[in-house]
């Protein structure tokens, strides 16, 4: 079910299909994770007779007339009295001469927007409308939290609303076509819906309290894939082989008790353990994948520096990537300052600085420095055993 193509939704014109392909949406399981990024509240449906001006509400009614109004301008307004058993009011449109020929041939109508002074009456603008078939219809687009999605030209917020709304019928009008996929015991233990109320909730909610806890379980969702994913990397990786580990001796060791020692400050405990962990995983047969995360200034810098120097000693290159210039002048400036009077080139290569002046030179330096030029560009380097890329979101 959740593998069918949008192909198949119905009543969908190809060239809707050839958006939605361009929006990275191909099958039902993409429509049902194609999330709103707001809502508008329509909820409150309010007879005619009672509205007052600054209400935003949802109304239901009669079509007692509808007219296309030509302007000097060469705008169109578009004008529909809706009747209930309280009163009547006027909608406006703009530019929308289509709405008489969608409008004219529906039993009821139901529109939501806010209700506007005019003269002495009140008019609303409707943000949403749509035709019923009856009075008590379900509705799509207005008289509840209604989902705002991100459209793309020639494809509406409406129009995208109207294929979830069919998708989630589809999966969901059968109970045990259940798409969760974590035990119950963990979801009690983490406080989460279920996935399929989640989803629900997420396109349908009832009341806009709901969104959040529908966005807490895919949010955990998102987490735990990537976590997972990443943890099966790792698991493959411990089957291969596929790294050269550094190897220090009791000197190399010394060496790089040494160099801490030296500097100009205190390590903190959490650097030292950090520092740790980098230089026992450099020592192992498998790739190291580890993300140091830290707050501006508290020294992950210094930490990356240290292994930067292990890596040194056993004749090894270090790459440092940084996503802008000016982060990467700034890395060259500490880590230059730290390797002082020690035999280490540290080089540093952007768009307008480039110490590698060719693709031969780049292995005669042990620490390089500088922003993705470091990969666009093909350079000879020496044996890498180290790689930090610094803000690694921001390449993408």
């Amino acid at each position: 079910m959740l593998s069918t193509s949008i192909d198949k939704l119905p009543k969908t014109a190809s060239r809707t299909t050839q958006r939605l392909h361009a929006m990275g949406v191909h099958t039902y399981e993409d429509v049902l994770h194609y999330y709103p990024f707001r809502y508008n509240d329509f909820s409150v449906v309010s007879p005619i007779g009672q509205v007052q001006p600054g209400e935003t509400v949802t109304i239901l009614g009669t079509l007692e007339s509808i007219k296309v109004v030509p302007t000097r301008s060469r705008i169109t307004i578009q004008k529909a009295t809706l009747r209930d058993d309280t009163g009547k009011i006027e909608l406006i449109w703009y530019n929308q001469p289509y709405l008489a020929k969608i409008l004219e041939s529906a039993n009821c109508i139901s529109a939501s927007g806010t209700i506007e002074s005019f003269g002495k009456s009140v008019v609303m603008k409707p943000v949403e409308y749509e035709p019923l078939e009856f009075i008590d219809s379900k509705t799509k687009h207005t008289g509840r939290i209604v989902p705002v999605y991100p459209s793309v030209y020639g494809l509406s917020s409406k129009t995208i609303r109207d294929k979830v709304c069919h998708v989630l019928d589809t999966v969901f009008e059968n109970p045990e076509n259940s798409i969760e996929y974590i035990p119950d015991n963990i979801l009690k233990e983490y406080g989460l819906i279920s996935l399929d109320r989640a989803i629900q909730t997420i396109h349908q909610p009832t009341k806009v309290a709901d969104v959040e806890i529908a966005k807490k379980r895919l949010g955990f969702d998102e987490l735990f894939i990537r976590i997972l994913s990443s943890k099966l990397i790792k698991k493959r990786w411990s089957k291969e082989q596929t790294t050269t580990p550094i190897h220090l001796t009791e000197q190399q060791k010394n060496d790089v008790k040494t160099f801490i020692e030296r500097l100009p400050f205190s390590l903190t405990t959490a650097q030292l353990r950090a520092t740790h962990e980098i230089l026992g995983d450099l020592q192992k047969p498998n790739p190291m994948n580890r993300f140091l995360q830290g707050d501006v200034g508290s020294g992950k810098t210094v930490v990356a520096a240290i292994a930067a120097y292990a890596v040194f000693l056993n004749e090894k290159q270090t790459l440092i990537m940084a996503p802008t210039e000016i982060l990467a002048i700034q890395h060259y400036g500490t880590i230059s300052t730290l390797m002082k009077d020690l035999e280490i080139k540290v080089a540093l290569q952007t768009g307008s600085h480039k110490d590698i002046t060719s693709k031969k030179t780049a292995s005669s330096f042990d620490i390089i420095i500088g922003t993705h030029t470091l990969i666009s560009a093909k350079y000879d380097f020496r044996d890498v055993g180290f790689v930090v890329i610094d803000e690694q979101h921001r390449f993408g």
